[in-house]
């Protein structure tokens, strides 16, 4: 007898939508019916009409933690998975990122311990590299505790905490990395050229929000993305670009990948979407790093996503409040990054790719559970609805007409860059491990649900 049955659906998983019944006993799937044909279960959920996917994987994700002290971002862990889970995400890897000179082992402990209280969905976590060599000869500490993935800024030198690396930092980091089967992960925007424009500016009085853009100009993201392509080869590291925006750092990454290289990268629904004209509009609500930039770049990256060279959308959820974005004044070089962003992927991305036929429905599930759980380690576990898998399961009905508001969102965001889109598609119900997660709107589960993913190279 299987504990729960979804029936009635349309199951899209592994490149197809198919009409099947889901069963699961305990936290895992059992089996995929065909419809009328499943066994006796105990709880029955009716998916007539609606879309059963995988649960999605957010891949890049920021918010508060009690153990590092350079975090500005507004929400803790149960309020940022909760925002999470409202959007159809089961499963998130978090940032982490130590104080300075502290040990790898003991900032990623310290965070699991924190999430092992606080998160509704499942989690599991990149570590940030430090440029400092101590602790880079202690990066295998991560691995002991299952995270293989480890975070890199080329940028932020004035604003990040003493984050910003140099090639040689990457060099011997990625060493260690590659050596143990890792990933390394680059926010690719050249810090001195950006430092650069951004003084420039500033000495000539040009701090309205049209001098943002200029200031972190394609071409500095399309250097770093270079560099990185060449430290790969160094070092034989794998590396990933998280956030990519500009077509010109797209175009290095196809002649990367049609070599053979392992270079891969992702988008934001923001960097799908939105331009730079909405920096002006709002005053710098959606300055974010990279810069929005323009609607040639948001071509571009659709077509990274329908060709296969950008193979993951992860949110880049940041979420700050308007009070925080406007307490340092009218200076947009002083205004803080970061947008709120999990709650409102999916819908996004169904109803301005999938409804709009810029992308197919399996090439969704894809980007968004399917290639994040490949490229991170957590596949066959997460992101497929495959016979022994996780029951993560989003419930997306197709024919819901909603409009997003920051007031009907659940972030501690008071603001949302989407206020006002008008969107087709909302996830209205999942499952995670089996037990409800969400349910006619609200959440199943308390803060701790979640459990900790360790990560196998």
């Amino acid at each position: 007898m299987l504990d729960l049955l979804i029936r009635g659906g349309q199951v899209v998983t592994e490149g197809k939508v198919i009409a099947a019944d889901v069963g699961v006993v305990g936290e895992k799937v059992a089996g995929l019916y065909a419809p009328g044909t499943a066994p006796e279960a105990a709880q029955v959920f009716d998916a007539a009409g609606r879309y059963v996917l995988p649960g999605v994987i957010d891949v890049h994700f920021h918010c508060k933690y009690l153990s590092t002290v350079h975090v500005t971002f507004m929400d803790d862990l149960a309020q940022a998975t909760a925002s999470a889970a409202h959007g159809g995400v089961t499963t998130i890897i978090v940032f982490v990122w130590g104080n300075p000179g502290e040990a790898p082992g003991t900032y990623l402990s310290a965070f699991l311990k924190e999430a092992s209280e606080l998160c509704y969905t499942d989690y599991a976590a990149h570590c940030g590299v430090r440029p400092e060599m101590e602790n880079i000869k202690r990066l295998p500490e991560a691995f002991e505790l299952g995270v293989t993935s480890f975070k890199f800024h080329y940028d932020y030198r004035k604003t990040g905490g003493g984050r910003m690396t140099d090639d040689d930092h990457r060099l011997a980091a990625m060493e260690v990395i590659a050596a143990r089967g890792g990933l390394a992960m680059f926010h690719c925007e050249n810090g001195y050229m950006i430092d650069y424009l951004e003084d420039k500016f500033i000495a000539e009085g040009k701090v309205t929000p049209e001098y943002f853009y200029p200031s972190r100009p394609n071409l500095a993201e399309a250097h770093s993305v270079y560099t990185t392509i060449v430290l790969s080869e160094l070092t034989g590291c794998p590396v990933y670009i998280v956030h990519l925006s500009a077509r010109e750092a797209l175009e290095l990454i196809v002649e990367a990948q049609a070599k053979g290289k392992p270079v891969y990268a992702e988008t934001c629904p923001q960097y799908l979407l939105l331009t730079h004209e909405k920096v002006l509009e709002d005053w710098g609500l959606s300055k974010v790093g990279p810069p929005l930039r323009t609607a040639a770049d948001n071509e571009a990256m659709w077509w990274g996503l329908r060709s296969g060279f950008i193979e993951i959308v992860g949110s880049d959820h940041a979420a700050m409040t308007v009070a925080a974005k406007r307490a340092a004044g009218q200076d947009i070089f002083k205004i803080p990054f970061g947008m709120p962003g999990t709650e409102t992927m999916l819908p996004l991305l169904y109803s301005e790719g999938v409804v709009r036929g810029r992308i197919t429905l399996p090439r969704l599930v894809e980007i968004m559970c399917e290639n994040p759980a490949r490229r991170f380690g957590l596949w066959p576990r997460k992101g497929t609805l495959s016979v022994g898998s996780d029951a993560d399961i989003v419930i997306l009905d197709p024919e819901v007409e909603w409009t997003i508001t920051a007031a009907e969102l659940h972030a501690v965001s008071d603001y949302t860059s989407f206020e006002g889109w008008k969107v087709r598609g909302k996830p209205v119900a999942s499952f995670l491990r089996g037990k409800p997660l969400l349910k006619n709107g609200r959440l199943q589960v308390k803060p701790g649900y979640g459990i900790y993913l360790p990560r196998k190279a």
